[in-house]
């Protein structure tokens, strides 16, 4: 049983007719035309911190960095955030009272970048 707010979504009636090749032409032309992978780079960044000013600034602090660093072109990435983490993050425990704050950097390929600026 699938309830579901919007029943004419492909996403629910290619699952409901078993149609794997119907629901991928669909994901990947709107992944396509939103920049999203495979097409670009994801990455999220978490700051964990008692007290969420402090999460909220470190986050701030690490994004400004990476805007900052030379192979960065003027509106090449687009950053989203500050907001609470989604998910719970590794290691992580919620009895702990830790303030979980993300942000998404999206359409550039930080692999190489963000091991230098953290450092």
């Amino acid at each position: 049983v699938v309830q579901s707010f919007e029943p004419e979504h492909y996403a629910v009636t290619c699952a409901v007719n078993h149609d794997y090749l119907g629901f991928y032409k669909q994901e990947i032309e709107n992944r396509q035309e939103l920049d999203y992978p495979p097409f670009a780079g994801l990455v999220v960044i978490y700051s964990v911190d008692p007290v969420e000013k402090t999460a909220a600034v470190r986050l701030s602090r690490l994004v400004g960095a990476l805007l900052r660093e030379p192979e960065v072109e003027q509106g090449s990435i687009t950053v989203v955030g500050p907001a609470p983490a989604a998910l719970e993050i590794p290691g992580g425990h919620r009895t702990h009272r830790q303030n979980r704050l993300q942000r998404v950097v999206r359409r550039w390929h930080l692999e190489t970048l963000i091991p230098r600026v953290v450092a």
